[in-house]
């Protein structure tokens, strides 16, 4: 498994995989957008896939499914698919169930858990979104509804109260958790312990620059009065200087001069801290949160992640200030854990490994986002782009109100019909609503193979996001115009 998987698990890691192995996908339907979809989940390896369709394979699926053979005419939609995506990747477990995508029925037969993704395409009854949305919300899933017509695509997500703690690229931010600012008692007296002006050149050349900021820093202040100022600051640094032609960590302070201006709270983090009371109070991963907020407001600094940067200066120096650290760390982390017996100590260890890049984002239910009119403003966008995705929302809005009036999908001739609802929902009525509303009508449901490609690539992508939660997903509602070339959110 892990060399087969060993690209994938280069991008997410051993956790994330894990997380994609037990996941659970439910697919309310087998058509062409569901076969693009679940295309791109099962060569991630996604543990199970349920799909739930009566359909049988027609000519039409011949042409637009891209997991549809000749040999399949006539036999059940659902099984060739599985047949076919099993191909791709026999590891994930693929269940087919012969009954309506719109049965709730069905969905009430299987066990549905936080691990669960419901998925629904194109257009449906507005009472069956609302109410399976209720259902997702009940059950503690996650729901995605993607939606494709023409050129113009759409993807409504309802990821629930997510959180994210992993990611690329974290050693970065570990360079702000020197404490150069607030050091700890043991690390007072570590830097304290250097005279930089007694201490022997060789060594004062090879200290460990925190120290050398810790120094300028107090020195700076004790000659000005006030707090560092940036240029000022790093041209004192220079002033420290013994021998120009040795001082390797002069050199490294002065590089690295911003790190001892102001304490840093990383952006995501400071998020995180301010809508923590939004969420539930017996998530593991919130109570974490609270938890380390008010370790933060205690001590006035983050607890220490255990991790630091390389740092040149001698093995024996580098070795004594690692230990320093990771004693605090384990010291802060106590604290923070304290009571906290019932939470998996791995889950633990990647909240401590991953303090400084935790975020996390409150979804509203999808029956909302799914009838969410898109206004003027909704798009930083030149106007006729603003115009034409404000109207591909509302457009999809109301062929969907249709649906459910009249259980087909609108075409031309039903311009008039659907001319009606935009006015009822308040549309912002303009000629890019018009050609729009012609455009997705013409096609009466059906999309060019390339958006159906590009918006299942999309939903996959976020989907995978919100399963390895190493990454805040898109907000509820993405639209794309292929005519443009644009994709964006609308403000929510």
């Amino acid at each position: 498994m892990q060399e087969k998987y060993d690209r994938q698990i280069r991008l997410w890691g051993e956790a994330g995989q894990r997380d994609i192995n037990n996941a659970i996908v439910i697919s309310l339907g087998s058509g062409s957008v569901a076969s693009e979809f679940l295309k791109n989940l099962v060569l991630h390896a996604v543990g199970k896939i349920i799909i739930i369709d009566d359909a049988v394979v027609t000519e039409q699926d011949l042409h637009d499914n891209f997991m549809i053979e000749p040999d399949s005419l006539g036999k059940p939609r659902a099984d060739e698919m599985a047949r076919l995506l099993n191909e791709l990747n026999p590891d994930p477990q693929i269940i087919t169930i012969h009954k309506s995508p719109n049965d709730m029925e069905a969905l009430n037969e299987q066990t549905i858990n936080e691990d669960a993704f419901i998925v629904t395409y194109n257009n449906q009854s507005t009472e069956f979104l609302e109410k399976l949305s209720d259902f997702v919300r009940e059950h503690q899933a996650r729901q995605v509804h993607i939606q494709a017509c023409g050129f113009m695509g759409a993807i409504y997500l309802d990821c629930k109260n997510h959180y994210s703690f992993e990611g690329p690229s974290p050693n970065t931010l570990f360079w702000n958790d020197f404490r150069i600012i607030n050091p700890f008692p043991a690390l007072k007296e570590f830097f304290d312990s250097f005279d930089l002006e007694k201490i022997p050149i060789e060594l004062h050349a090879n200290l460990p620059f925190p120290v050398i900021l810790y120094h300028a820093r107090n020195r700076y202040i004790e000659k000005t009065g006030k707090q560092p100022e940036f240029s000022e600051f790093r041209r004192f640094i220079k002033s420290l200087e013994r021998d120009a032609d040795k001082e390797n960590s002069i050199d490294t302070a002065y590089e690295n001069s911003v790190l001892a201006l102001n304490e840093y709270l990383p952006p995501n983090t400071e998020s995180s801290f301010s809508i923590v009371d939004d969420f539930p109070e017996n998530d593991p991963f919130w109570r974490l949160v609270r938890s380390a907020k008010a370790f933060y407001q205690k001590h006035g600094a983050m607890p220490h992640s255990g991790e630091i940067p390389d740092v040149e200066t001698t093995p024996d120096l580098y070795a004594t200030l690692k230990k320093l650290y990771r004693e605090k760390s384990n010291e802060d982390w106590q604290e923070v854990f304290q009571g906290m017996y019932d939470i998996p100590e791995d889950f633990k260890n990647r909240f401590k490994k991953n303090i400084w890049r935790i975020k996390g984002k409150k979804y509203p239910p999808l029956k909302e986002s799914l009838k969410q009119i898109s206004a003027e403003n909704d798009f930083i966008h030149d106007q006729e782009t603003n115009d034409s995705l404000n109207a591909i929302q509302n457009v999809f809005i109301s062929s969907r109100m249709f649906f459910t009036k009249s259980g087909k999908v609108p075409k031309l001739s039903d311009i008039d019909e659907i001319k009606t609802i935009l006015k009822e929902i308040g549309a912002p009525q303009n000629e890019s609503l018009n050609q729009v509303t012609e455009h997705i009508l013409q096609f009466q449901g059906a999309a060019l193979p390339s958006v159906v490609s590009t918006i299942s690539a999309f939903a996959a992508e976020e989907v995978t996001k919100a399963i390895i939660r190493q990454q805040i997903p898109i907000d509820p509602v993405f639209i794309y115009d292929a005519v443009h070339g644009q994709a964006t959110n609308p403000k929510m």
